[in-house]
This record gives structure tokens, C-alpha cells and sequence, in this order.
């Protein structure tokens, strides 16, 4: 493992397009989550780490977080849905620092809102 982990003008995606009905299996199944861990820094410049479903009933994935420091400068980390719930966004550091024009946010647009904790 390394003990930071930096993106300039980058991306960790993870999107699916589901297309399903409310009553479908496909709605039961957990669907991915983005984990990083660095002992030490995670820092995003003009960049973003986002986990979304596109559309159907599926809850959106989780991301996790986990070092000493997180520092966002422009960036955004995004854990979204469209009818089902939104993920959840955990950071786990010491010392979180978002500039003003970062976004942490776990949203749905129809379904429950996910939940951030920094």
C-alpha cells in the first residue's frame, strides 16, 4: 500500500446504467463500492472520485476514505442515484480540508439520500 495517494485533473469512476423494473432480482443486488486507503494523504486537485447508478431502482454504491489527511482543491466526491438510494460517503481522517469550490455529496434524485460523514 502506499502512503498517499494524489490526482491532478483525474477520475475514479464507477457508473452503471441500470435499466430495470421496480420489481426486478437486479434491484436486490449490493451494488460496488470505491474503497482508498494511504496511510498518510489523499489529495484531489481538480478532480473527482464518484460512484453513480444512471437510472433504475438500484442503490447507488459507497465510497470510502481512510488516511491521516484529505484535501480537496476543486474536486468533488460523488456517491449518487437515480431512483434508488444514494450511497453513502465515509471519510475516515484526522484532518479533512475541502476548499469552497469542493463537493462531498450522496444524493438520489427520486429515491432516499446517502449519507456523508467526514
Amino acid at each position: 500500500m502506499t502512503d498517499k495517494i494524489e490526482l491532478s485533473n483525474r477520475s475514479i469512476l464507477s457508473v452503471s446504467a441500470v435499466n430495470s423494473s421496480e420489481n426486478s432480482q437486479a434491484n436486490s443486488i449490493a451494488d460496488s463500492s470505491i474503497l482508498i486507503q494511504a496511510p498518510n494523504l489523499v489529495y484531489l486537485i481538480d478532480s473527482q472520485i464518484t460512484i453513480s447508478i444512471l437510472n433504475g431502482f438500484s442503490n447507488g454504491g459507497n465510497i470510502g476514505i481512510d488516511p491521516e489527511f484529505v484535501i480537496l482543491n476543486n474536486s468533488q466526491i460523488l456517491a449518487n442515484a437515480d431512483q434508488g438510494n444514494g450511497g453513502n460517503i465515509t471519510i475516515v481522517a484526522d484532518f479533512f480540508i475541502p476548499s469552497e469550490s469542493s463537493l462531498v455529496n450522496a444524493s438520489s434524485q427520486f429515491g432516499l439520500d446517502g449519507a456523508s460523514s467526514e
